[in-house]
């Protein structure tokens, strides 16, 4: 006879957060989690939340997609598995970008153009399959925007700024 454990939802919730989402956090940041991976580590969160067993399913009572909204928002702030991953891969933008003069960005930068490269297309068959993972949340669109779309940076000295190439402006005007 299985020995039942009751947590309620509040404890729950802190265990999906602090283990199912942030064990993977360092592969979640470097590769792009396969779609079956990402689907069962949901079904693992979902079926500990709503207390079933492996044996045992019980009825969800709010969509997946509201539980995963911001607390403020009305859900209970559980990451989403696929938006995490693709946020963890969208910082690479970001550090390549604020950490100019370190080894590793200047390594990028000869191989594969640097922060450019992740915008710009290119030719992929040159392209590692992680770089081509890395430019994946870039040009993918969220909440009718890609990411690229989303950023605004200063000229300040100039030295980073391609006159002809680069916007200057952005397209809407909110």
């Amino acid at each position: 006879m299985e020995e039942e454990i009751y947590l309620f939802w509040g404890g729950r919730v802190v265990l999906i957060q602090s283990v199912v989402t942030s064990l993977p956090i360092y592969y979640f940041s470097f590769f792009r989690v396969p779609r079956m991976v990402a689907n069962k580590l949901i079904r693992i969160q979902r079926s500990f939340l709503w207390g079933g067993a492996h044996d045992n399913n019980k009825i969800a009572w709010i969509s997946w997609k509201t539980v995963c909204l911001p607390k403020h928002k009305g859900g209970l702030g559980i990451k989403d598995i696929h938006t995490f991953n693709m946020a963890l891969l969208g910082k690479w933008m970001w550090n390549l970008m604020y950490q100019q003069g370190a080894l590793w960005v200047a390594v990028l930068e000869a191989k594969y153009g640097g922060w450019r490269g992740l915008v710009e297309e290119g030719n992929s068959s040159c392209q590692s399959i992680w770089w081509r993972d890395l430019k994946k949340p870039i040009h993918m669109p969220y909440n009718g925007k890609t990411l690229y779309q989303q950023i605004k940076w200063k000229v300040e000295c100039g030295d980073k700024v391609r006159f002809w190439e680069d916007r200057w402006i952005s397209m809407d005007q909110s």
